[in-house]
């Protein structure tokens, strides 16, 4: 297991986005595989991120990173923040909200996605943040984060309906 290296993807820098493209649109087709509603295109798909991408170059504490490991190779990317406006009524201001993280299928079980969790665990410290929470899905995602701590809150979201679950961690 090497280090991995982390790049905030530059929505002007062509070379990244289209690493970003080479995993995002994957991901989007795995977590979505059992949605018969889910009928978005490639183009669609690359919309969407390029969106997330100029959303966190413009949003105080937002990050959009591509994860690289020693060889070079784009093996993943993580897409968090802090969540300034919480979900009313749900979770309060300031948690760290965890939104996409992914590896690259022929790069999983090397211990990247534990390495990612705590790049993302850093900079909510480095930024205050105590409790930080996600919607996992059920297949891939849940087994993950159930393994680095995080717990179901018993609360949903009302954006995805999903599950919230959700971890503390000690400012230090």
């Amino acid at each position: 297991m090497g280090l991995l290296s982390y790049i905030s993807i530059d929505e002007n820098n062509e070379t990244q986005l289209a690493c970003l493209d080479a995993l995002w649109i994957p991901y989007m087709r795995e977590i979505y595989r059992d949605d018969p509603d889910f009928t978005d295109t490639d183009e669609q798909l690359r919309q969407g991120v390029r969106q997330r991408v100029h959303a966190s170059a413009v949003q105080k504490d937002m990050f959009f990173e591509l994860a690289y490991n020693k060889e070079g190779n784009c093996v993943g990317f993580l897409f968090y923040a802090v969540d300034y406006g919480g979900i009313p009524g749900i979770l309060p201001p300031g948690f760290g909200y965890i939104m996409e993280v992914y590896t690259a299928l022929e790069y999983r079980r090397h211990g990247y996605a534990a390495q990612m969790y705590e790049r993302m665990r850093r900079q909510f410290l480095d930024r205050n943040v105590s409790t930080f929470y996600l919607t996992p899905d059920a297949e891939s995602g849940m087994p993950f984060w159930k393994a680095m701590g995080f717990v179901d809150s018993g609360l949903t979201d009302p954006d995805n309906h999903m599950p919230i679950y959700y971890k503390r961690i000690n400012l230090v």
